[in-house]
């Protein structure tokens, strides 16, 4: 863990593909096994906890919810060359604009004031206006909450590093199907990140609480 301090507003608090179909029950993206299930409502627990103590603060981080959505029939991906994920979204018939499966989950929706970008790639640098908002706003740190570690939250994390930004991601505030997969990918970014959790982030940004 790299000890520092983060000025809340120079930070974004990304919120990557907390969606039914990647982390949820009757999700098409997530095995329904309970143990897998259980794992990824832990996770959504502790976010929702992290969103709720950010949202309280005077002072605090720009939170950014991104959403991984298509149109319903593909057509961004027609006659197009695809990546095997792409081609196992599109077969599962998961992330469809409007429907229940792309939808965030309950308890991490978005409120008022609070912005959602929307994206068909795993990061979200490649296919939205992130990098633009950030660099508008002053930003110079992204903390990265999301699923699944592997892919979305590595993706997001690598990008923003080649960008310039310092980059946070919260360990207990992110997961993959699997806890091996997950700690694999931790173990990927800890040259690039600051891989802490949720409550060390928490203290770094309000040393006094």
């Amino acid at each position: 863990m790299i000890d520092r301090q983060y000025s809340a507003h120079r930070t974004a608090v990304l919120f990557i593909d907390f969606q039914i179909d990647v982390c949820a029950k009757g999700g098409k993206m997530v095995s329904q096994e309970a143990d897998i299930l259980t794992k990824f409502a832990q996770t959504r627990q502790y976010t929702a906890e992290l969103q709720e103590r950010l949202r309280g603060e005077l002072d605090k981080p720009l939170l950014v919810h991104i959403q991984h959505v298509y149109e319903p029939g593909y057509p961004e991906l027609s006659n197009a060359c695809l990546t095997n994920m792409e081609r196992y979204v599109s077969g599962q018939g998961a992330f469809i604009d409007g429907t229940e499966g792309a939808q965030i989950v309950p308890e991490l929706q978005p409120k008022n004031g609070e912005l959602l970008l929307k994206k068909n790639t795993l990061s979200p640098f490649a296919s939205t206006k992130l990098h633009w908002i950030l660099r508008k706003r002053g930003i110079d740190t992204v903390v990265i909450a999301g699923v699944v570690t592997h892919y979305a939250v590595l993706a997001t994390a690598l990008s923003a590093g080649d960008l310039g930004y310092s980059v946070v991601v919260l360990k207990d505030c992110c997961m993959s199907g699997t806890q091996p997969t997950h700690s694999v990918a931790l173990e990927i970014l800890e040259p690039v990140a600051n891989v802490i959790s949720n409550t060390e982030f928490f203290r770094m940004l309000n040393p006094s609480s």
